[in-house]
């Protein structure tokens, strides 16, 4: 599966005039948290969006399956204002560490549950996965604060620099 020709050309869009200010386009930060929260029946949606450096909504779900358990799952779910795509990633940390280890997916049902129910609700919301083997691929003519001008990602002009 390639990238999406017309994401390319969005982010170049998006980026034509210099870094697009999240405040000046009113990009709205608690898009989809309330509809992310009905579809959490056993977890717990943080809204973590900050628009420093970042082009996306970024809400974290935490699963904690037990009190006994010893470890929990969060995903960190990013969509783009850039172009309509999402992408959703895993940690897993153990019970007392603040350490987490990247998992490819969730371990448990309630997390897989979450995951399937969020991915169908984006598409049907109009949006696509963005795959991570995609985060890392270049893209010219696009200047950002951060990274050099060879540094520059499809992943980092879509969600955090």
């Amino acid at each position: 599966m390639t990238i999406n020709d017309s994401v390319i050309k969005e982010i170049q869009s998006a980026f034509k005039d210099g870094i697009p200010n999240a405040r000046l386009l009113g990009w709205d930060e608690e898009r989809f948290y309330t509809d992310l929260i009905n579809l959490s029946r056993s977890g717990k949606i943080v809204n973590a969006t900050d628009f420093n450096y970042s082009f996306c909504n970024t809400y974290y779900y935490h699963y904690y399956p037990s009190e006994q358990s010893k470890a929990h799952e969060k995903a960190t779910l990013q969509i783009s204002f850039v172009s309509n795509v999402f992408q959703i990633y895993w940690d897993k940390f153990l019970k007392h560490s603040p350490v987490a280890r990247r998992i490819l997916e969730p371990e448990n049902t309630e997390s897989k549950d979450w995951e399937k129910a969020v991915k169908g609700f984006m598409k049907q919301s109009g949006f696509e996965e963005f795959l991570i083997e995609w985060y890392n691929l270049p893209i010219d003519g696009i200047e950002l604060e951060l990274s050099k001008k060879d540094e520059v990602t499809l992943g980092k002009c879509l969600f955090d620099e």
